[in-house]
């Protein structure tokens, strides 16, 4: 019976993502989750989580009394600084790199660079202000909270912007979304412009991450349009290397990535999780692809498998539908399912990503000092092949 519902839950699994990624769903919870605020006919209410020593939350900061300006909003600030081990295995990586992180997305948005003394003087305590976060079901600083929907510093202040403005909450009709810099929807340049063509853009990605998978459409879209060579470097998923992910965790980013996606116009949603066989199917066919010139063409294909049209890659049928489609030959790729070398390629990219200051994927590495983790950095990676940054 055990063997039954779990076989039961596999397929129903996409079905159940599905429904749960849907525009329509999304656009429900909001009208519900601001039913009691249009009933008492109040001024919606903003809640923000800041960590006085976390350089996003002193970027945040920066911004929210402008973002009060512009909209007829109250803001309830709340300070936080405990960040759970679970939630960040790699709390030092993370830290360090949030330091050049922030300082780029200061530079970008035209911003002081990131200092504690951002941080507005907070009446409530610490205590109250985690326990709030804990209440609405969130981990992190730098957060936003607006009836039934997080948004994490400025990488997601425009999913705000747009909410406000959808409630017709702006003090101007001239009002537009501002932080959307790290999401343009065309390219800056042109092939002519790339300072060094023969260098190769190294991309470090895992077919379980769904951040992975936009950031796939997008830097293989990047790297053709630029015309520059593109080294995709696989590794195992986090709970594959033994590191849970906790399930609070992997409904925020299923979530987020659900919205990104449909920001940037790429299918996402019906999601037959891969985690085990099926990300070690991908990898056994990785080497047989690239030698054929494939190895994007696999991946991509995969990748829309997974995340958008709910094949199972642990099944024959699931993935010969993937190795057909990216255009190689099914009986030559079951082949090479057996061979396993591929776990040795896999943890050279893993200590390489490490040796980086690197911790998770996406990431991405240009030349020496240059490397950045996240599909919303891509703007930072074009800079780079432009000699921009």
């Amino acid at each position: 019976m055990p063997a039954i519902t779990a076989r039961l839950q596999k397929y129903i699994q996409p079905y159940g993502a599905a429904l749960l990624s849907s525009k329509g769903l999304y656009q429900t919870v909001h009208t519900f989750s601001g039913l009691s605020r249009r009933l008492r006919g109040t001024q919606p209410v903003v809640e923000v989580f800041l960590d006085r020593n976390d350089p996003y939350s002193q970027l945040l900061a920066q911004v929210l009394p402008p973002l009060q300006q512009r909209f007829a909003i109250e803001l309830k600030i709340w300070e936080v600084s405990s960040q759970a081990g679970e939630m960040f295995p790699e709390a030092e990586l993370w830290k360090e790199n949030a330091i050049k992180d922030a300082q780029a997305l200061a530079e970008l948005y035209g911003l002081e660079p990131p200092f504690a003394e951002h941080i507005p003087t907070i009446t409530t305590s610490t205590a109250e202000g985690e326990a709030r976060r804990k209440q609405l079901g969130h981990y992190q600083s730098a957060m936003i909270w607006f009836e039934g929907e997080w948004f994490w510093g400025l990488d997601r202040l425009d999913h705000l912007e747009r909410r406000l403005l959808a409630i017709g909450c702006q003090n101007s009709t001239n009002e537009r979304v501002h932080f959307d810099k790290t999401c343009q929807q065309s390219f800056i340049g042109q092939a002519a412009d790339v300072v060094d063509r023969s260098q190769p853009l190294r991309f470090y990605f895992s077919m379980r991450s769904p951040y992975s998978y936009l950031a796939l459409e997008r830097v293989v879209a990047m790297a053709g349009h630029y015309q520059v060579p593109l080294d995709i470097r696989p590794l195992l998923p986090m709970v594959m290397r033994g590191v849970p992910v906790p399930s609070q965790k992997k409904m925020y980013i299923f979530r987020d990535t659900s919205r990104e996606a449909r920001k940037q116009g790429i299918p996402y949603g019906f999601v037959a999780d891969p985690l085990g066989k099926g990300v070690e199917n991908c990898y056994a066919l990785f080497d047989y692809a690239r030698t054929l010139g494939k190895g994007k063409e696999l991946l991509l294909s995969y990748g829309r498998a997974v995340n958008a049209e709910g094949v199972h890659s642990d099944t024959e049928a699931g993935l010969k539908l993937i190795v057909v489609r990216a255009g190689l030959d099914w009986e030559q790729a079951r082949k090479c399912l057996a061979d396993d070398s591929w776990r040795a390629w896999a943890e050279v990219h893993r200590s390489e990503l490490y040796k980086l200051g690197l911790w998770g994927v996406p990431s991405f590495a240009y030349k020496e000092g240059q490397s950045c983790w996240g599909q919303d950095r891509l703007w930072l990676v074009e800079r780079w092949l432009l000699g921009k940054a």
